[in-house]
């Protein structure tokens, strides 16, 4: 089963680093309840901090602090500093997992970061369970859709024409309802008869308003393109908000699926072209 990542749009701030990547698509995939101990990440390169650099400190009580609290309710985020030296962050977990899940998810990327993202001032990396940022400039609240979206998609496993159009379906709708659940965060499930089942997730962070939550999905799935979503899996973020489908449960066994909490009304525009000029090809390969 093979496996790519690709950069949407460019970043002029950051580079994104792929070798741990590569290095876990090459032993294997993680499944929801597998362990979670690298994933792909950013890394600033430009202006970054020394061993005695006042912004270490900083950066040391802000991460202390995050793992402390994040855990308790799968998101947390703080300041630690002032002027120069003030640093910010956000965690965030996966709202299928527990406490102990998610602190264990958050242990590993901050060791990960600190390894691998050293000195550096600007940070995001993505487990599976969890996500962690941090900066020297506040980035609360902010889509960040400028710098793009990453996709990571199985390059040779196709669908069935008929499964795939349900399967975008169900990501375009649960892309329109995952801003009005209590975490911002949904679990889908379809029932595809002999193919068997898919699963969708999406979720964003929670610094976002429920309005830029649903902006930040409509741009995923546009950034996802009609040439990806006949793919029987694959998932796409940016640093607020993330997709995720397949064909095995990507959530935790123990997840009950959330009443559907209502939709909002209107899809943006180019969400819907692209869906359409889907569904023809769908139409064109079949007949």
């Amino acid at each position: 089963m093979g496996m790519f990542l690709i950069r949407m749009a460019p970043s002029i701030h950051h580079f994104l680093l792929l070798s741990l990547l590569l290095l876990s698509i090459s032993s294997g995939c993680c499944c929801a309840d597998g362990v979670d101990d690298i994933g792909p990440w950013e890394c600033s390169f430009v202006n970054n901090y020394t061993d005695g650099d006042p912004f270490k400190t900083n950066l040391d009580k802000l991460l202390t602090s995050l793992s402390a609290n994040a855990p308790t309710t799968g998101f947390y985020k703080d300041t630690v500093g002032n002027k120069s030296n003030k640093v910010y962050g956000l965690v965030q977990c996966r709202g299928d997992i527990s406490g102990v899940d998610c602190a264990k998810c958050i242990n590993n990327a901050t060791k990960q970061v600190l390894h691998d993202c050293s000195n550096s001032k600007r940070v995001q990396v993505w487990l599976t369970k969890c996500y962690l940022h941090y900066s020297d400039e506040n980035f609360f609240g902010n889509l960040g859709m400028s710098s793009g979206s990453m996709a990571v998609s199985y390059s040779t496993d196709y669908d069935d024409a008929f499964v795939a159009l349900q399967g975008v379906t169900l990501m375009t709708k649960l892309a329109t309802t995952t801003p009005n659940q209590a975490l911002m965060f949904q679990t889908t499930i379809i029932d595809a008869g002999k193919n068997g089942k898919r699963y969708g997730m999406a979720q964003c962070t929670r610094d976002l308003n429920r309005a830029d939550c649903g902006k930040c999905l409509d741009k995923l799935m546009l950034d996802l393109g009609s040439s990806s979503y006949n793919k029987r899996g694959w998932e796409i973020f940016t640093m607020s908000c993330r997709m995720w489908y397949n064909d095995y449960q990507l959530f935790s066994a123990n997840y009950s699926l959330p009443s559907n909490r209502g939709t909002r009304k209107v899809l943006s525009q180019r969400v819907q072209v692209s869906l359409i000029a889907f569904l023809m090809l769908m139409v064109l390969n079949v007949f």
